[in-house]
């Protein structure tokens, strides 16, 4: 009976890993279709599963502090046709993706740069109205006001995403030091600011021109391995 229960054991135990290496391949997966995800449940299950399961962010998270976050980000998106909570989750999700497929991004970011650019990526278009810059900024509207017609929309997503951040049970940064927060907050500004389409194609050439460094710089590395390689048979 002891060897039936152990063996039952590992069954469940291997089921329950197979469902979640299963769950990270679609996560991972650039197919993946936040549109084809039933329940706002079970996305928002998702979304926590990204955020603690990027490099040793688990460690600095309460899982019940994202959990809340998570819920209150939806909350305060909109039933948009597009500028939506699942835009939302398939930013989030391409910018998890990438770390987690990229070494070289991963040692390139800090654990706080990384949970900023997630926080920016689920948060970048928070309680977003369906309506252009251009538009609010021709009808005068309260937001253009506010913002005296400087990437409306885009500041207002960042009010919005650190109010939420303010909201008891909701800091995702609570157990990052006061440098960090701040690193943290000035990232997390400065990516939702890049989504205002003005200046899109901008970013999009200094993007290019950093992966063309990174590039070169992996090839000079690896070319150094090889003739390090080299030598050492010649030596031998």
């Amino acid at each position: 009976q002891q060897q039936q229960q152990q063996q039952q054991q590992q069954q469940q135990q291997q089921q329950q890993q197979r469902s979640i290496d299963e769950a990270m391949a679609l996560l991972e997966s650039w197919s993946f279709n936040s549109l084809s995800i039933d329940s706002d449940e079970a996305i928002m299950t998702q979304c926590v599963s990204m955020l603690m399961n990027t490099g040793n962010l688990r460690q600095r998270l309460s899982l019940a502090t994202v959990q809340r976050w998570v819920d209150r980000v939806r909350v305060n998106y909109r039933a948009n046709p597009y500028h939506n909570f699942r835009h939302g989750v398939d930013v989030l999700q391409i910018a998890f993706a990438s770390l987690r497929k990229s070494q070289h991004l991963r040692d390139a970011l800090t654990e706080a740069e990384q949970l900023a650019l997630l926080v920016s990526s689920l948060s970048h278009d928070l309680d977003h109205p369906g309506l252009t810059n251009s538009f609010l900024v021709a009808t005068s509207s309260p937001l253009a006001l506010l913002y005296n017609d400087q990437s409306v929309l885009e500041n207002y997503h960042c009010s919005v995403a650190f109010m939420i951040l303010k909201q008891p049970h909701c800091n995702v940064f609570e157990r990052f030091s006061k440098t960090e927060v701040a690193r943290m907050r000035e990232l997390v500004i400065d990516n939702i600011m890049a989504t205002d389409m003005r200046s899109h194609f901008d970013n999009v050439d200094r993007g290019r021109d950093f992966v063309v460094v990174e590039m070169e710089q992996r090839q000079q590395q690896q070319q150094q391995q090889q003739q390090q390689q080299q030598q050492q048979q010649q030596q031998q």
